[in-house]
């Protein structure tokens, strides 16, 4: 605890070196805990050191999940640890029309999948849950399965990876899933340019196409892989 609070203070004070010299101490001797490893990510994302915070946050995961940047692109692919506030993890996003939350009685793989709960149309596009991820150049492939149950409306759930800086670079999605279907996969294949780096990955409903639209229902979403295409 006390190394961790020592971590803090640097960050705190914005001291680059300081920081990086805990982080490397206590991470080399097994003493970070998610938050302190939360943190330090953000503050040296806050600073654009993308690689680093990347590099840093699999150093710190790769005993929670092993194939996180080795297989999979994505952290927590299957939502079997609760998320923690880092960049790098799930952020879950409740609303007034979505209620998000994982679900240990809808499986496809694991012991608990991502569920939520509509219970009207969303007024804005914003994602029900997303995570950012740093791309190189070439293809790539996001895939995930999804469920469906007596979800109404015009507008089905979907996977999204889209640019975090500018959104013509790549904005892309999987096909949607509405009404009642069981557990099926959902996969886009894309192409990523050279200035694209930073992206966020979304689930997401796009708003409601009319304000008097009635939606609700449930969905469920599990084993998202993200992987370059060899």
């Amino acid at each position: 605890q006390a190394a961790n609070a020592f971590l803090r203070f640097w960050v705190n004070q914005n001291r680059l070196e300081e920081a990086e010299t805990t982080w490397n101490w206590i991470n080399q001797n097994s003493l970070t805990s998610l938050q302190s490893a939360g943190s330090y990510v953000a503050f040296l994302a806050k600073g654009s050191r993308w690689d680093e915070a990347l590099q840093s946050w699999s150093d710190y995961t790769k005993r929670l999940d092993g194939s996180y940047n080795q297989t999979n692109w994505i952290y927590n692919g299957s939502f079997e640890m609760k998320p923690v506030d880092c960049l790098f993890d799930w952020h879950l996003v409740s609303s007034g029309s979505a209620e998000v939350s994982r679900d240990p009685q809808q499986l496809y793989k694991g012991l608990v999948s991502l569920k939520i709960r509509y219970s009207s149309a969303p007024s804005d596009p914003a994602a029900q849950a997303y995570q950012m991820v740093l791309l190189k150049p070439g293809k790539w492939v996001i895939k995930a399965a999804m469920k469906a149950q007596a979800l109404t409306g015009g507008q089905g759930v979907e996977i999204r990876i889209v640019d975090a800086e500018d959104p013509t670079r790549l904005d892309v999605s999987t096909s949607t899933v509405q009404g009642t279907q069981e557990w099926a996969g959902v996969s886009k294949t894309f192409e990523v340019v050279e200035k694209t780096r930073l992206a966020r990955v979304e689930i997401i409903r796009p708003a409601a196409r009319g304000s008097n639209e009635r939606s609700n229902g449930n969905v469920w979403v599990d084993a998202v892989q993200l992987a370059p295409v060899l």
